[in-house]
């Protein structure tokens, strides 16, 4: 669609949706938000980039979304043109923009900005690149997982388990190598998301990593993914040297609820740090199994403190009458 001729400067009915935009009331906004995503001429598409830009947070949330609304290939042609602004700052608004907007237009000027000098707008552009559902997308995330700056590698990342596709698998097991902690535990967490062969022997390695951010996030990972190989691995991480691990890993045995568990869980209602106790005693509740009833009442008097769910004692206690109630 061809976009309309400018209707002029200073505008009063546009000037008065701009204002709206900032509004207090919400369904103020909105009405304004709407009523420029009709309007396709020149003037409100430049005014609409100033305010992308705005220091009040609803003013550039609405531009943005009023932008996206539009829908044309004209506002994908001036949007395209702001990608070349001197401010930094500007173009990575307009990359996020793009991405609402996607099609053949986006993605050419999206894959054009991979090459900015600034990383905000090449972590932008590839941020943007996930929202659009074509392969030529997916070729230019897998360029952007290379890049120098760990946080566009990071946005790849993320980026990449929105696709799901198996394809990325090898690229995000090899991320699991990146020099950065970071993004070591992006691609654990996009691993989990996408699955498919390579990902559990994947997230078997980054239980071994050095961070011990990046062990977090494959314990509450293969709490996700589940099966019997996940159980083996969560039982191990039980005794990992970090108690942040441990606890993790105890968390996700109970949501996984192999029965296979049980008896390393009760040895880690034992464990000197209180989260780990207080996280077995909850997961064995989940279990519902009876013969933990004896190892569950010896925590009853246990006054340390879990971070998140309070005193052991009263979280074994839930447990017991947990197990009870199923019986």
């Amino acid at each position: 669609m061809r976009v309309m001729a400018p209707d002029g400067e200073g505008n009063p009915l546009l000037e008065a949706l701009l204002e709206d935009l900032g509004a207090r009331e919400p369904a103020r906004r909105w009405r304004a938000v709407e009523a420029l995503g009709q309007r396709r001429d020149e003037a409100t598409i430049r005014r609409l980039l100033e305010e992308i830009h705005s220091e009040n947070s609803y003013r550039r949330i609405g531009a943005e979304e009023a932008l996206a609304r539009m829908g044309v290939s004209g506002v994908t042609e001036v949007l395209a043109q702001r990608l070349t602004d001197p401010q930094p700052a500007i173009r990575e608004r307009v990359a996020t923009v793009m991405g609402r907007l996607g099609g053949a237009g986006a993605l050419t000027a999206l894959e054009r900005a991979l090459d900015d000098d600034e990383p905000a707008v090449r972590g932008a552009a590839t941020e943007a690149l996930g929202r659009i559902d074509q392969p030529a997308a997916l070729n230019a995330l897998l360029r952007a997982i290379e890049d120098q700056d760990p946080g566009v590698r990071w946005h790849a990342i993320q980026s990449l388990s929105h696709v799901g596709a198996s394809r990325v698998v090898p690229t995000l097991v090899r991320s699991l190598a990146d020099p950065h902690p970071g993004v070591r535990g992006k691609a654990v967490e996009a691993l989990g998301t996408v699955g498919g062969p390579g990902a559990l022997e994947a997230l078997a390695q980054a239980l071994r990593d050095d961070d011990r951010d990046v062990r977090w996030r494959a314990a509450d990972t293969l709490g996700q993914v589940g099966g019997e190989q996940s159980v083996d691995l969560l039982i191990g991480a039980l005794r990992d040297p970090d108690p942040g691990v441990r606890w993790r890993a105890a968390d996700a045995l109970g949501r996984v609820g192999n029965l296979r568990a049980v008896e390393d869980l009760i040895i880690a209602l034992g464990d000197a740090e209180p989260n780990v106790r207080a996280r077995a005693a909850a997961a064995l509740g989940r279990m519902g199994d009876e013969q933990v009833l004896l190892a569950l009442r010896g925590l009853l008097d246990d006054d340390a403190e879990a971070a998140m769910l309070g005193r052991v004692g009263d979280v074994a206690g839930l447990a017991v009458q947990r197990i009870l109630d199923k019986t």
